[in-house]
């Protein structure tokens, strides 16, 4: 076993549905034992870009009650186009990547490994250099007698602040990534209620 320290790559992406494209992705890359966030990444474009987008869907409706509205203005400059979205991701993913890093999501299938699945798709060049294994943090509570999909989490890992939104994607990577290293090795990070 290696002892060369790789930091947790918590990623997460809303999606126009379940097997639709990105159109907004968060990184948090945290320290596997201290827990502390050391890099971060969020990048979106206006989900008006996602191929077959129709406002008038049950998908859209879905993201009108669910998913918070991102604004230049709060969020920053948007992505030009999906590719350009996931390219701006790829680049952080690969500076991390270089690093050696742990791979997560929560429930990464479909919406995250499609995520990756795209990335090779834009530059067939990257195929050797996606995340292999992408490790997921519905396993990691399944080994801890938890329900697999995070329905119970908010009694033992109630949200911090800085994870606070539900369905914005930099909150939700925050959120696994944090949770994936307390229930691997690290410590809590603050706010896990042991009593749960």
């Amino acid at each position: 076993m290696s002892t060369e320290i790789k930091h947790v790559f918590a990623v997460d992406a809303e999606s126009y549905g379940l097997y639709g494209d990105a159109f907004a992705i968060g990184v948090s890359v945290r320290h596997p034992f201290t827990n502390i966030e050391v890099d971060k990444f969020f990048a979106w474009h206006d989900v008006s870009l996602v191929p077959g987008f129709d406002p008038t869907s049950d998908d859209t409706k879905w993201l009108a009650a669910n998913v918070p509205p991102f604004t230049a203005l709060t969020h920053g400059t948007p992505a030009s186009t999906p590719k350009a979205l996931r390219t701006a991701f790829w680049r952080f993913y690969q500076e991390w990547r270089d690093r050696g890093i742990v791979v997560v999501a929560d429930c990464g299938t479909p919406v995250e490994a499609w995520l990756f699945r795209q990335c090779v798709l834009d530059e067939p060049g990257r195929t050797w250099n996606g995340p292999f294994p992408l490790h997921d943090v519905a396993t990691r509570r399944l080994d801890n007698n938890m329900e697999p999909t995070g329905k119970d989490d908010a009694a033992r890992f109630p949200r911090l602040p800085e994870e606070a939104r539900l369905h914005h994607p930099l909150c939700d990577a925050r959120y696994s990534g944090r949770v994936w290293v307390v229930l691997g090795w690290g410590p809590p990070a603050k706010a896990e209620n042991p009593a749960a």
